[in-house]
């Protein structure tokens, strides 16, 4: 049965590095949120930190294809900073 693992820590612990190795090894789909945020011009910092609810937009973008994935028998990491439980919550 396909997984949905995610990757989360602060920035520069190597998160994606291990993302991407677990991708190799488990021939899995590969979520980076942080180049989803930027790819939708969604990494604007308001305040101190970029709002849940632009992270929420980011997982609405990118769960179609993580439910694709996971339909076709993929394993799925996402790889991501996850600063809201509500952004945590929203993916789970």
């Amino acid at each position: 049965m396909p997984k949905v693992i995610i990757i989360r820590g602060s920035l520069g612990v190597g998160k994606s590095i291990i993302s991407k190795l677990l991708v190799e090894q488990l021939h899995g789909y590969y979520v980076s949120i942080d180049t989803v945020l930027e790819e939708l011009g969604l990494d604007k910092v308001e305040g101190e930190c970029i709002p849940a609810k632009n992270f929420i937009a980011a997982n609405e973008h990118v769960l179609p294809q993580i439910k694709n994935s996971l339909e076709d028998g993929m394993n799925v990491i996402v790889d991501g900073n996850f600063y809201h439980k509500k952004q945590l919550d929203h993916l789970t």
